[in-house]
Protein backbone atom coordinates (compact mmCIF):
# COMPACT_ATOMS: atom_id res chain seq x y z
CA UNK A 1 0.00 0.00 0.00
CA UNK A 2 1.43 3.34 -0.83
CA UNK A 3 1.09 4.97 2.31
CA UNK A 4 1.35 8.90 0.40
CA UNK A 5 -1.42 8.67 -1.50
CA UNK A 6 -4.97 7.29 -1.12
CA UNK A 7 -6.20 3.96 -1.99
CA UNK A 8 -9.78 3.00 -2.30
CA UNK A 9 -11.76 -0.79 -2.31
CA UNK A 10 -14.96 -1.79 -3.52
CA UNK A 11 -17.62 -3.66 -2.20
CA UNK A 12 -21.27 -5.38 -3.18
CA UNK A 13 -22.51 -5.41 0.53
CA UNK A 14 -21.03 -2.69 2.39
CA UNK A 15 -19.24 -5.51 4.60
CA UNK A 16 -16.56 -6.58 2.84
CA UNK A 17 -14.02 -4.68 0.60
CA UNK A 18 -11.40 -6.18 -2.04
CA UNK A 19 -8.79 -4.50 -3.67
CA UNK A 20 -6.46 -1.52 -3.97
CA UNK A 21 -7.18 0.94 -6.42
CA UNK A 22 -5.96 4.46 -7.06
CA UNK A 23 -9.16 6.24 -7.10
CA UNK A 24 -12.97 5.24 -6.55
CA UNK A 25 -13.31 4.86 -10.04
CA UNK A 26 -11.38 2.69 -10.71
CA UNK A 27 -12.65 0.71 -7.94
CA UNK A 28 -16.01 0.96 -9.01
CA UNK A 29 -15.11 -0.45 -12.40
CA UNK A 30 -13.19 -3.10 -11.34
CA UNK A 31 -16.13 -4.48 -8.58
CA UNK A 32 -18.78 -3.60 -11.63
CA UNK A 33 -16.95 -6.51 -13.53
CA UNK A 34 -17.87 -8.81 -10.65
CA UNK A 35 -20.96 -7.91 -9.72
CA UNK A 36 -24.49 -9.77 -9.99
CA UNK A 37 -27.01 -9.06 -12.85
CA UNK A 38 -29.22 -8.19 -10.52
CA UNK A 39 -26.81 -5.57 -8.65
CA UNK A 40 -27.29 -1.92 -9.53
CA UNK A 41 -24.66 -0.41 -6.53
CA UNK A 42 -21.09 -0.36 -5.99
CA UNK A 43 -19.47 0.57 -2.46
CA UNK A 44 -16.16 2.32 -2.42
CA UNK A 45 -14.23 3.04 0.73
CA UNK A 46 -10.77 4.84 1.37
CA UNK A 47 -8.60 1.92 2.78
CA UNK A 48 -7.12 2.18 5.89
CA UNK A 49 -3.91 0.97 7.17
CA UNK A 50 -4.01 -0.63 10.23
CA UNK A 51 -1.77 0.43 13.24
CA UNK A 52 -0.66 -2.46 15.39
CA UNK A 53 1.33 -1.41 18.44
CA UNK A 54 2.79 -2.90 21.76
CA UNK A 55 1.34 -1.16 24.94
CA UNK A 56 4.09 -0.57 27.19
CA UNK A 57 2.68 -0.41 30.57
CA UNK A 58 0.72 -3.42 29.68
CA UNK A 59 3.78 -5.42 28.83
CA UNK A 60 5.56 -3.74 32.64
CA UNK A 61 2.50 -5.40 34.17
CA UNK A 62 2.66 -8.66 32.70
CA UNK A 63 6.60 -8.97 33.94
CA UNK A 64 5.78 -7.23 36.99
CA UNK A 65 3.80 -10.04 37.60
CA UNK A 66 6.63 -12.66 36.22
CA UNK A 67 8.89 -11.02 38.28
CA UNK A 68 6.41 -11.69 41.42
CA UNK A 69 6.22 -15.30 40.82
CA UNK A 70 9.70 -15.50 40.30
CA UNK A 71 10.67 -13.82 43.42
CA UNK A 72 7.83 -15.28 45.69
CA UNK A 73 7.17 -11.46 46.31
CA UNK A 74 10.00 -9.97 46.82
CA UNK A 75 9.96 -7.79 43.71
CA UNK A 76 6.71 -6.07 45.21
CA UNK A 77 8.25 -5.81 48.54
CA UNK A 78 11.42 -3.67 46.89
CA UNK A 79 9.31 -1.56 44.51
CA UNK A 80 10.12 -3.27 41.20
CA UNK A 81 9.06 -1.18 38.25
CA UNK A 82 6.53 1.15 40.43
CA UNK A 83 8.86 4.16 39.28
CA UNK A 84 8.85 4.11 35.91
CA UNK A 85 8.23 7.70 34.24
CA UNK A 86 5.85 8.99 32.00
CA UNK A 87 8.87 9.57 29.88
CA UNK A 88 10.19 6.49 30.44
CA UNK A 89 7.30 4.86 29.53
CA UNK A 90 7.01 6.21 26.28
CA UNK A 91 10.49 6.00 25.36
CA UNK A 92 9.99 1.73 25.87
CA UNK A 93 6.48 1.91 23.78
CA UNK A 94 8.72 3.83 21.00
CA UNK A 95 11.46 1.21 21.19
CA UNK A 96 8.68 -1.62 21.25
CA UNK A 97 6.83 -0.79 18.77
CA UNK A 98 10.07 0.28 16.40
CA UNK A 99 10.98 -3.09 16.41
CA UNK A 100 7.96 -5.05 16.43
CA UNK A 101 6.76 -2.99 12.86
CA UNK A 102 10.50 -3.90 11.90
CA UNK A 103 9.37 -7.57 12.44
CA UNK A 104 6.24 -7.41 11.20
CA UNK A 105 7.46 -5.98 7.54
CA UNK A 106 10.01 -8.64 7.85
CA UNK A 107 8.10 -11.38 8.52
CA UNK A 108 4.37 -11.26 8.85
CA UNK A 109 3.54 -8.27 6.50
CA UNK A 110 0.21 -7.05 7.18
CA UNK A 111 -2.51 -7.89 4.48
CA UNK A 112 -5.57 -6.44 5.50
CA UNK A 113 -7.25 -3.24 6.16
CA UNK A 114 -10.24 -1.44 7.09
CA UNK A 115 -12.10 1.33 5.17
CA UNK A 116 -13.34 4.82 5.71
CA UNK A 117 -15.63 7.48 3.98
CA UNK A 118 -17.57 4.55 2.84
CA UNK A 119 -19.76 6.05 -0.24
CA UNK A 120 -22.49 4.27 -2.49
CA UNK A 121 -22.48 4.72 -6.40
CA UNK A 122 -25.09 3.30 -8.98
CA UNK A 123 -23.18 1.76 -12.01
CA UNK A 124 -26.40 0.88 -13.95
CA UNK A 125 -30.28 1.18 -14.08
Amino acid sequence: MNKLKKEYAYSHNAEEFYGYYRSREEAIREGSEYADENQKHIYTGEIIEPKLCLDADWNLERVSELAFELSGGASRDYGFLDSVTNDELKELENGLNKIFNEWLNKYHKVNFFTVGSVSIHKFRE
